[in-house]
């Protein structure tokens, strides 16, 4: 997850337990964001400690279309696929 200091190009991203450190003033706002989910804007106040739960972004959903059909060798270079 990447988190943000709005207004800012300060930022930070969380490690494999989700735990993260930024600092900002108390009128500060963090933009916590990840890849397939709708952001969260959160001010800092007086808080040393915010946490996050996002939700999926369930509009980027309708943009992907898989087909599938036939079958190649896998001998077949990736260049020849492209020209499938």
């Amino acid at each position: 997850m990447t988190i943000l200091l709005k207004g800012t190009t300060s930022g930070t991203t969380t490690d494999l337990d989700g735990k993260y450190s930024i600092s900002g003033p108390a009128t500060g706002v963090l933009v916590f964001s990840f890849i397939g989910y709708n952001p969260i804007e959160e001010t800092i106040g007086n808080r040393s400690q915010i946490n996050v739960n996002l939700s999926p972004d369930l509009s980027d959903l309708e943009e992907v279309v898989v087909v599938g059909y036939g079958t190649v060798k896998k001998r077949v270079s990736s260049r020849e696929l492209s020209l499938l």
